[in-house]
């Protein structure tokens, strides 16, 4: 789990999704970047990412999903 501050844990939902953005943005797979980045690197990604969700106010988690009711 990697800490984004002060004892708030990024997701591992959060971690997978920062990794494959990141991937993505270098034109890359997931597995070369995770491959190819230390520990410690994964985690900056990390945390930059989860810092610049939050200021964009879109934490997943906050948000209300509908689901569609099924008729049967």
């Amino acid at each position: 789990m990697t800490e984004i501050q002060n004892g708030i844990y990024a997701t591992p939902t959060d971690e997978l999704t920062a990794l494959a953005l990141e991937a993505r943005k270098r034109k890359i797979s997931y597995g070369q970047l995770v491959s190819t980045t230390t520990g410690y690197e994964q985690q900056q990604i990390v945390r930059q990412y989860c810092i610049e969700r939050e200021k964009k106010g879109a934490s997943p988690e906050k948000k209300a999903t509908k689901t569609k009711n099924k008729r049967s």
